[in-house]
Formats: structure tokens, C-alpha cells, sequence
């Protein structure tokens, strides 16, 4: 009686996922981890207040309930970073030029008084609603 044994398939080991700050990654990924880069440069005190929302985009509460969020949104065809400052029912929505410019308006709207901020440079303008 002669025995039949299986072989067993050579396990192969398949490369890692590349990490989110690998040049492999979607630049809005890059973009998102360079603002929360600046941000803590600026205000180290908020390493435990940032989180990264479902949609990808940076939430930093702020007292009595409002935030600040920082987040990617196509208008007109083209994908802009936006900050978007809660104050209760009177949300105000500044476009950015770039990364760093989302991050300069984030933290001119977490130091601002708990009213619209102010932008920091002249070139952020507030988006307009479509009608």
C-alpha cells in the first residue's frame, strides 16, 4: 500500500503597505499629515486635541462645544483645503492657497475670539454660497 502525501505550497510573504508619509501615498494624505505637522509646531499643546475625522479631515475641538476643521472640498473642478470654524450656528468656511496656508488659518481661528477668524494673510477669501 503505498501512501500519497500533499505538499504543501511555499508561503510567500507579500510586501507591507507603504506608510502614509511614503511618496507612494495620494498627496492628500501627504498634505493632511504636513498640516498637522505645522499645527503642532506652532501649538504643541494640541498633540492630544487633533483627530482625523471618517472623511479624512482634522477636527480640533475647541471650548463649549465648537471646532476647528481642516478638510479637502471640490469646487469649480478643482480639490482646494478648506478651514472650516464652528461657532455655534455661524460656521465660516476660508479657502487656502496651499497646505501651509490651511494651517496659518486654523490657528488664527483656534486663537481668535470665539467669533469668525480673521484670516491671516490677505489671500484667503471666504467661499461664497451657490445660488
Amino acid at each position: 500500500m503505498h501512501h500519497r502525501t500533499r505538499s504543501t505550497p511555499a508561503r510567500t510573504t507579500l510586501p507591507a503597505s507603504p506608510p502614509i508619509t511614503s511618496r507612494a501615498s495620494s498627496p492628500g494624505l501627504l498634505e493632511r499629515e504636513e498640516i498637522r505637522r505645522a499645527l503642532l509646531r506652532s501649538r504643541p499643546e494640541l498633540s492630544g486635541r487633533i483627530s482625523t475625522g471618517p472623511s479624512g479631515s482634522l477636527t480640533i475641538p475647541r471650548p463649549g462645544g465648537a471646532c476647528v476643521e481642516i478638510g479637502r472640498m471640490r469646487r469649480a473642478g478643482r480639490v482646494r483645503w478648506v478651514v472650516v470654524a464652528s461657532d455655534g450656528d455661524r460656521p465660516s468656511v476660508l479657502e487656502a492657497e496651499s497646505a501651509a496656508h490651511a494651517a496659518g488659518l486654523a490657528i488664527a481661528a483656534l486663537s481668535a475670539p470665539r467669533e469668525r477668524p480673521a484670516p491671516p494673510e490677505s489671500r484667503a477669501r471666504p467661499m461664497r454660497r451657490r445660488r
